[in-house]
């Protein structure tokens, strides 16, 4: 993973091939801040290199275009949501633990990556197939934890298909809740998750899922 390799790196100087790695995350994490500030659109790769600190043309060392870049970034994003997730969650003594530092630990995310939102809400129409991507890897994983925990009775009253929906519907809660209480309007960073909100929200999933 990334952020793995990232921390393998300390404060030493970095080898060739991590200075690559941290050439493409620069250029990744510029990309974010710039269309999660502007949108797609307007992010060119002017913008996005100059931001990354780099020239323009060893952006295309790493990318063959703007939308090679746009393709990837979401799915990037994803991958270290997935990390932050899993590193979170490890250990919980079951599903609904499970739950509830995974519902902490998005919104924890957010805070630290703001552009996150705009990112993925525009790939819907600018970057379709980072959309599908990312969305085929998050469910995959919040199935295989799912099926983990009916494994050990800890889910009875759900199972085949309808695992999957219950991912989608507990992914959409969490979007709308985002939406409503902690997305900052007018502002990039966003606000503080309410500890009243996550004890509603497990009230939800302990009363509706076993």
């Amino acid at each position: 993973m990334i952020n793995s390799e990232l921390k393998k790196i300390g404060g030493r100087k970095p080898s060739r091939s991590e200075k690559a790695l941290l050439t493409r995350e620069a250029i990744y994490r510029a990309a974010a801040e710039v269309v999660g500030k502007e949108g797609y659109m307007t992010a060119s790769i002017s913008k996005i290199t100059s931001r990354a600190g780099i020239a323009q043309g060893t952006f295309y060392s790493y990318f063959d275009s703007r939308q090679d870049l746009f393709d990837q970034l979401l799915p990037h994003m994803g991958e270290e949501l997935i990390e932050y997730l899993h590193d979170r969650v490890t250990h919980s003594r079951d599903f609904f633990e499970v739950e509830e530092r995974g519902f902490r630990a998005f919104f924890e995310f957010l805070q630290t990556h703001p552009s996150f939102f705009r990112v993925l809400n525009e790939a819907e129409v600018v970057a379709p197939i980072a959309y599908k991507r990312h969305f085929n890897e998050l469910v995959k994983h919040y199935l295989k934890s799912m099926g983990r925990s009916v494994k050990l009775g800890q889910i009875k009253n759900f199972k085949g298909r309808e695992l999957e929906a219950l991912v989608y519907m507990l992914m959409a809660a969490r979007s709308y809740l985002y939406l409503r209480y902690i997305k900052n309007v007018g502002k990039q960073k966003p606000k503080k998750m309410p500890q009243w909100l996550v004890e509603a929200y497990m009230k939800f999933v302990r009363d509706g899922i076993d």
